[in-house]
């Protein structure tokens, strides 16, 4: 195994639980898009003002909130073996007249050595508190309070989503 093989291993051990986090971080993104989206629908069937303020209200109160708490603990084992062979060999033939003699010599050395590659990383991830849509939302300047907010609220999801779609491309 190469050198830029045993870094590329370590590499991805040590980077995995911080691109997982990322990850899910990118889904919450996507739950909360669609929760939205299912808000609109409601409140689309309703025509009275007050009564989409208040079913904004009913179900901004029950989604999804976003907390990371996380011991991750990863760790992998490789066995390295190296085998070198080195063959040497001859040989000699004499002839006087009607005698002739021949013979071969060959000598071989074998050398293997092995060693073990041991790597671990011991993670805990957080984010320290609990992260409600109805606050991130309002950290983006979008206050829910009004019923066309809430397609704004969609959009701007669709378009953070959007980008971080393409940016992990």
């Amino acid at each position: 195994m190469s050198q830029s093989q045993i870094e590329d291993v370590v590499s991805t051990l040590l980077s995995a639980p911080v691109k997982a986090a990322t990850y899910a971080n990118r889904e919450q993104m996507y739950i909360w898009r669609d929760y939205l989206k299912t808000i609109e629908a409601v409140i689309g069937t309703v025509t009275d003002p007050a009564q989409k303020v208040a079913l904004i209200s009913q179900y901004m109160s029950m989604a999804p909130t976003w907390k990371v708490a996380a011991q991750i603990d990863v760790g992998i084992t490789m066995r390295i073996a190296s085998i070198s062979k080195t063959t040497v060999g001859g040989s000699l033939g004499i002839a006087v007249g009607l005698v002739q003699t021949a013979g071969q010599f060959s000598s071989e050395k074998s050398t293997s050595t092995e060693s073990l590659l041991t790597a671990r990383a011991l993670y805990s991830l957080s984010n320290d508190n609990e992260i409600q849509l109805e606050n991130f939302l309002s950290s983006l300047g979008i206050d829910l309070a009004q019923p066309d907010q809430v397609a704004t609220a969609v959009g701007k999801l669709e378009s953070i989503t959007a980008q971080v779609h393409t940016a992990s491309q």
